[in-house]
């Protein structure tokens, strides 16, 4: 049904094609409609993932999924589509942007976007890759983390914001949100081949760190929910039922 816990729900089942289940997203991100949560403990400051679904409703601006520091200086970590609707991020306050050389501007298509983080990476290249629906982007740069450098995410000194990084905000559809917290993953851990060339979530079974999070908007009464099992609740400002919709994914 609609609104059903879609974390609890995808691993008790073996998807087949022509099936179908139901999950929440959440739209109508602004300045002042955004999730929120500062951690009460520190956990990685080198190694993170980030992983969601999204549907654009605009292009041609900077459209911000969050950001996991919203001073804006230092090591940063601000994810997003950018103006020419490539997707990147800035890894520094000085607004050094990191991004594909491809574009993303359909609004009728779900993304699966995935960012992965490891600054302990040797190769440079590594350090900061980003995903579309499992395949690694091409970059238009070579942008990436210094060596073992210490990030502003994960940190009692640092608040993690979905929706809006203070300045930008996405626009569109954001939907079954993991942040994971010490590792550096890829696409397969949440995600599988749906109908024709599509991808769809799969039930993630990894751990989820010190500050990790599974946001699957099952309660449009409790939007900032994690339903990890780790218990990082985000604080809800603005947001409201009403900009929680029913969707459907197709196996």
């Amino acid at each position: 049904m609609p609104g059903a816990n879609f974390h609890a729900l995808i691993a008790t089942i073996t998807p087949s094609g022509g099936a179908t289940d139901a999950y929440n997203a959440v739209a109508n991100w602004s300045g002042s409609k955004y999730l929120a949560r500062t951690p009460g403990s520190n956990g990685s400051a080198r190694k993170a993932t980030l992983s969601l679904w999204c549907k654009r409703s605009a292009t041609g601006a900077l459209h911000a999924f969050g950001a996991q520091d919203a001073s804006g200086s230092g090591n940063i970590f601000f994810p997003q589509f950018t103006a020419g609707n490539a997707l990147g991020h800035y890894i520094n306050g000085g607004g050094t942007t990191h991004a594909s050389s491809g574009t993303y501007t359909s609004t009728t298509t779900w993304y699966h976007i995935v960012f992965a983080l490891d600054t302990d990476q040797a190769t440079a290249a590594n350090r900061n890759r980003m995903y579309v629906n499992g395949t690694e982007v091409s970059y238009a740069d070579s942008n990436n983390y210094g060596s073992a450098a210490d990030l502003k995410m994960n940190q009692t000194s640092n608040t993690f914001r979905v929706g809006n990084n203070t300045a930008q905000s996405f626009a569109g559809k954001l939907a079954h949100i993991h942040w994971i917290d010490g590792a550096q993953l890829t696409p397969s851990d949440f995600s599988q081949a749906g109908s024709g060339s599509t991808t769809v979530p799969k039930a993630y079974t990894g751990t989820f760190g010190t500050n990790g999070f599974l946001l699957d908007f099952a309660n449009s009464s409790d939007i900032g929910n994690d339903v990890s099992g780790a218990g990082n609740d985000l604080t809800v400002t603005g947001l409201v039922s009403g900009d929680v919709s029913a969707e459907t994914v197709s196996y």
